[in-house]
């Protein structure tokens, strides 16, 4: 059951989808006497098209009744037959005879032929010859083209030919991706054989020809796939789309993914234009998909606030990684787990406003600037951030995303709560701030609710959300070994 856009003035209908189709017959059959019980209106969900072609039928004086039926039209004639083929309604409502041939006998039969003819030039004499008592003539020539003009292939005795000149974009192509268009079709083309003749030569003209051509297409289909994505933008807030067309677009949003599986999250300006509810639900399918698999994580600290670290490969945290944390809840266990663990550093601060507004570190002078420095020029590429800040998770993120922290760390961990209790998280400022996360590199390995934050009136939502991130590839080779005593300490899962 969906609430679906409707008009302004007028309750928001509600789509209902049946599990069993004779659960759906049965309500219908019976929606008079609920219409008049209720006073509500329950009808069958129709296209635009079925509304249009039952308008049409509704006025026209060959029948005597028309109906919509279960995703279907009917239409009963004069004679009393039922209808329900869209060709049987366009012969009746035109007027034209199923089979009235000729108006009068022919002396002599049509006469049509059909040749495949692999280069027509030569063989016109031929033709001319062999098929001129033909009144049809139909000739398949896959080499015909513009440099070929129409005089150079007339018959004696024949019209102007009439030519449908092969091109290289026909064909029918179900799997072809939304954002495919000619031009691109010609430019892959292009870089194909282009691709071919430098892997032949090896020549190094040849290969920069083809990058060149390679970063066109890359170029292109960004563009491209930047104008699909506002059209589809703009008919959610079309207020007359149909309600089916509507949710197939809001899904086909939801699932937009790179190459290498991630989603593809609108620019600010198309995310400010989505319902709440599609807002909503890209959200979610986000923040609970896993982008990147990790072997093996540890949990360190308690279960309600501890920390997560990825120990596969090159995340494996050095002797030289430094946990740089920014947590206003009391996660003193989760230090000295670490601690324990990898005898690596644990630099934790809590950030706080001051009067004017600006963040600074509770008890030390030292404001935010001043601490994303350090981090950048202290850096190894191997560091861990860790998020946990409750009501200044939006202010801090956005601060860590502009200064270049981002560039300089290896795995990063975020409490997301951009909302409260009551009204939950704020989406949208959730959402801009991922995008901009994910094209700096970083991959969801492992999500998960904290369900002590309940939404009000709400309970398959959070207003608190943990997120735990890796960087795609190794910023440095880890060269730091846990010893079996370790793995015996840190209680992976």
């Amino acid at each position: 059951m969906h609430r679906i856009p409707g008009k302004e003035g007028s309750p928001r209908p509600v789509l209902i989808k049946f599990l069993r189709m004779d659960t759906k017959i049965s309500l219908l059959r019976k929606k008079k006497a609920i219409n008049e019980a209720l006073k509500v209106r329950i009808g069958d969900d129709i296209t635009k098209l079925n509304q249009g072609l039952l308008n049409r039928l509704y006025q026209h004086d060959n029948f005597i009744s028309s109906w919509y039926f279960n995703g279907h039209v009917y239409g009963s004639d004069e004679e009393g037959t039922r209808h329900r083929s869209i060709i049987q309604f366009v012969l009746l409502v035109a007027g034209i005879e199923q089979n009235p041939g000729p108006d009068q006998s022919n002396k002599k039969n049509l006469k049509i032929v059909h040749n495949n003819v692999c280069s027509l030039l030569p063989k016109l004499d031929l033709i001319n010859n062999e098929l001129h008592e033909y009144d049809i003539i139909c000739i398949s020539e896959s080499h015909l083209d513009k440099s070929i003009t129409d005089d150079q292939i007339k018959l004696n005795g024949f019209h102007k030919p009439f030519r449908l000149d092969r091109n290289r974009h026909g064909g029918v192509r179900p799997n072809d991706k939304p954002f495919m268009n000619n031009l691109i079709r010609n430019k892959i083309r292009h870089r194909n054989r282009i691709h071919h003749k430098a892997k032949t030569s090896n020549n190094p003209d040849h290969w920069k020809k083809f990058k060149e051509i390679r970063n066109e297409i890359i170029s292109l289909v960004r563009r491209q796939k930047m104008i699909i994505s506002a059209k589809l933008t703009s008919q959610l807030i079309d207020k007359n789309i149909p309600p089916g067309k509507w949710w197939r677009i809001a899904k086909s949003i939801e699932q937009f993914r790179t190459t290498d599986g991630t989603f593809v999250i609108s620019p600010d300006v198309e995310l400010e234009l989505l319902p709440n509810n599609v807002i909503d639900c890209l959200y979610h399918r986000i923040t609970t998909t896993i982008q990147y698999f990790c072997a093996k994580r540890s949990r360190h600290g308690s279960i309600r606030n501890g920390w997560n670290i990825c120990m596969d490969g090159c995340n494996t945290p050095n002797s030289k990684t430094v946990v740089h944390v920014l947590s206003t809840v009391d996660d003193y266990e989760n230090v000295q787990s670490v601690n324990q663990v990898y005898k690596i550093k644990v630099h934790r601060h809590k950030p706080r406003l001051n009067q004017k507004k600006h963040v600074k570190f509770l008890g030390q002078t030292i404001k935010i600037d001043t601490w994303s420095d350090a981090v950048k020029h202290g850096s190894n590429g191997q560091d861990i951030l860790i998020i946990d800040v409750d009501q200044l998770t939006e202010r801090i993120v956005d601060h860590v995303i502009n200064s270049g922290v981002l560039n300089v760390i290896q795995q990063l961990s975020i409490r997301i709560s951009y909302g409260d209790p009551m009204s939950g998280i704020d989406y949208l400022a959730a959402l801009k701030q991922l995008r901009k996360i994910i094209e700096a590199g970083f991959r969801i390995y492992w999500s998960r609710p904290e369900w002590s934050c309940i939404i009000s009136g709400n309970k398959d939502r959070t207003s608190c959300v943990y997120i735990d991130m890796v960087y795609h590839k190794c910023r440095v080779s880890s060269s730091y070994d846990i010893t079996d005593q370790h793995l015996n300490n840190l209680g992976h899962i």
